[in-house]
């Protein structure tokens, strides 16, 4: 009269296909925490005192980044006048450096834009060449509108995949 609607054979199954499930779960969630999980302690302590090479240092990255941003402000395609004045200063300031700098212009949206290329020679060319680029963006966004990009080129073809 009372018979059960699952058969011994399907509580099994179910019981197994739950097991798999949850062991499936802690795997993803263990392997979740272990990833995130940081690696090492934070630094504790008081800092050295900066040398007077990383102070000279200090103040004038301080000073560059505040011209940028306070003094030219936001570098966009709307304000093309500010990218056209950032572009100036730091390959002046490059130049002054006494680093040989390339404009490498081209057209966003009908807007004459340029990127800058500078090479730091290093020693071992068989290392080859670390490439940082900043890049703008080509309207106002929630990003802040610059960007830092870096790649690393082998010397072989350095200048093939690096522009027009």
């Amino acid at each position: 009269m009372f018979e059960t609607a699952v058969e011994p054979k399907s509580k099994w199954r179910v019981r197994i296909l739950l097991v798999l499930l949850a062991l499936t779960i802690a795997v993803v969630l263990g392997r979740f925490l272990w990833i995130t999980q940081m690696p090492l302690s934070s630094y504790a302590g008081a800092l050295p005192p900066l040398t007077t090479e990383e102070s000279e240092l200090s103040d004038r990255l301080s000073a560059e980044v505040s011209y940028l941003s306070v003094t030219i402000g936001d570098r966009s395609l709307p304000r093309s006048q500010s990218l056209q004045a950032a572009s100036e200063y730091l390959s002046s300031s490059l130049r002054e450096q006494g680093y040989t700098v390339v404009d490498r212009p081209y057209s966003v949206d009908g807007e004459n834009v340029s990127n800058l290329e500078v090479i730091l020679p290093g020693t071992d060319r068989a290392l080859g060449q670390v490439i940082v680029g900043r890049t703008t963006t080509a309207s106002p966004a929630p990003l802040p509108p610059t960007t830092m990009a870096l790649a690393w080129q082998p010397f072989s073809n350095s200048r093939g995949s690096c522009g027009k």
